[in-house]
């Protein structure tokens, strides 16, 4: 278990917080603040800023000409979308837009990445429709998972990553006006903070 993070009066830098269930405060969350004194926060800050403006105004994000930019807001969305928030179980769909965009972002993208890594250089996740795939939930909208056909002596090995490029380019392609994206509804109505803040006596 990780160590609590020990917050001092005047230290700056970028606070991950969300609104406690039982009062009108605010706690640490998603791991330790990004200290303004290190020599890697003002990369770091940009890399928060970009998750943020791709949390708030996801439509606008996901309609960027950059092909990453379009993946990680989209990774970004989703994974807060399929994470249960406020205690609740109950799911609803995304926005319209939103959704018709992250399909044809799946679409456009390959199934491995062209690199042929997972991961760039400082962890970046590198554009693959295999890293979207199951933050979509496909079994609730409708994809079946291909079965193994059954193998003879001397068959080559079956190559899964193809299998898995062609049924979900077969998929998309026949379901492109039916998929309709969901995630988990929150509960508390309640909205997180924004994340970079100054610690004070309120927070120490």
């Amino acid at each position: 278990m990780a160590a609590p993070v020990a917050l001092t009066a005047g230290m700056e830098g970028c606070f991950f917080l969300t609104r406690h269930p039982d009062g009108d405060f605010y706690v640490l969350a998603g791991g330790p603040p990004l200290q303004k004194k290190d020599e890697k926060y003002a990369k770091d800050l940009e890399q928060v800023k970009k998750v943020v403006k791709a949390i708030e105004d996801p439509v606008t994000a996901l309609k960027a000409k950059d092909l990453d930019d379009r993946f990680q807001t989209a990774y970004v969305a989703l994974q807060r979308y399929q994470t249960p928030r406020g205690g609740s179980t109950a799911r609803e769909p995304i926005p319209a837009e939103e959704s018709k965009l992250i399909v044809a972002l799946l679409a456009e993208l390959p199934w491995l990445p062209k690199d042929g890594g997972a991961a760039r250089p400082g962890g970046e996740i590198a554009p693959s429709r295999s890293a979207l795939w199951y933050l979509i939930n496909p079994a609730e909208l409708g994809f079946k998972q291909p079965q193994p056909q059954p193998q003879r002596p001397g068959d080559p090995a079956v190559d899964f990553n193809q299998v898995m490029d062609e049924a979900t380019s077969k998929f998309l392609k026949e379901n492109t006006d039916k998929i309709k994206i969901r995630r988990f509804r929150r509960s508390d109505g309640h909205r997180g903070a924004g994340p970079c803040k100054r610690a004070g006596p309120g927070l120490v």
